[in-house]
């Protein structure tokens, strides 16, 4: 099914290929311990949330295929599946800064400089919402 869907670029695609890559991954999870498993589900959960957040400021990223990394450990060749890891990590990694740096650019400048100002409290206390000698006794 992933050969099928690799290259595509509709968001159907897209979202299939995603749900592909996550079932996959969290199969791959469980032969780990549990404290690992789900650091490792983290880390995905937060790279889908990044890859989410780019779609919806209609800058998608392309979809990695692990297709490639699971033949590779299917057919135990470890070194080759280790080679298609680290291609598709590096393939996601300048896709994402690519789409960071666009989106940056995309961003309103007002918003953009209010953004890298120095940030300020609001905040002014009342009489009535401070503490004083009398009500701390």
């Amino acid at each position: 099914m992933m050969q099928a869907l690799d290259g595509r670029d509709d968001a159907q695609a897209r979202a299939m290929m995603h749900r592909l890559n996550r079932q996959a991954l969290d199969l791959l999870s469980r032969q780990v311990t549990p404290l690992v498993s789900g650091w490792l589900r983290e880390l995905w959960d937060h790279a889908e949330r990044l890859t989410r957040a780019l779609e919806l400021a209609a800058r998608p990223v392309p979809v990695g295929n692990l297709g490639p990394f699971l033949d590779a450990l299917l057919a135990g060749d470890r070194p080759a599946g280790l080679a298609a890891l680290v291609a598709d990590q590096a393939r996601c990694k300048a896709a994402l800064a690519d789409a960071f740096l666009d989106a940056a650019q995309l961003a309103p400048a007002q918003a953009r400089r209010r953004s890298r100002g120095a940030r300020t409290s609001t905040f002014q206390p009342s009489p009535s919402n401070t503490v004083n000698e009398e009500t701390s006794r």
